[in-house]
Formats: structure tokens, sequence, C-alpha cells
């Protein structure tokens, strides 16, 4: 899923297997990232509440996130080029689903 700052991948509610739905825009970004080493990847994990516990959401959004980089990992882009941050249920952008991952591209 495209978003206005990148793109976006959707995850099923309390799931961190990533989505084969997801793999071909994953190894469209892969070959972009490998034809501008240059570039740099931010993936930010959210995730949905999960009952009055903090630490459930943000270990599931930092799995999330984990599943993105692996998988960005065996196309073969170097894990320096990439962070992860784990936001659990924060998240600025009411209006869009909580269970995605968002992939920041950054660079010349």
């Amino acid at each position: 899923m495209k978003n206005n700052d990148g793109l976006s991948v959707l995850f099923s509610r309390e799931s961190q297997d990533l989505p084969s739905a997801a793999e071909t825009a994953l190894s469209e970004l892969a070959e972009e990232l490998k034809g501008n080493e240059t570039l740099t990847l931010k993936l930010l994990g959210y995730s949905e509440p999960m009952g009055e516990a903090q630490s459930k959401p943000r270990r599931l959004s930092l799995f999330r996130a984990l599943a993105v980089r692996t998988y960005l990992l065996k196309q073969g882009i170097d894990s320096r080029r990439m962070t992860v941050q784990a936001l659990g249920t924060k998240d600025d952008s009411p209006d869009r689903p909580k269970n995605r991952v968002d992939l920041i591209v950054s660079g010349a």
C-alpha cells in the first residue's frame, strides 16, 4: 500500500507474519535501493491496542518491522541502511490502519 511518505505494509490483526501480498512491492523497493546506494530506509512498526498492557503492542510492532527488515535483507539490502522503530500504538495518523509498518526512504 502506497502512502504519502512512501510504502506501508499492512498486517493481519495481531499477526507478525509478512503478508505475501507485500512481497512484490518490497521486491521493487529492494531493486530501487540496490540501484542507489545512498538511499536509506526507516521502518516504523505500529500495532493496534491489545488490552491494557503497552508491552504487547510494542513488541508486536517490533516483530512486524523486523519481518519487513528480514525480507529486505534476503533481497540483498545491507542492514546498515535500515533502521527499525517499534512505536506500538503511538500513531499520529488516526485515520490510517494501526496494523502496519511504514517504510520511509530518504537520501539523495
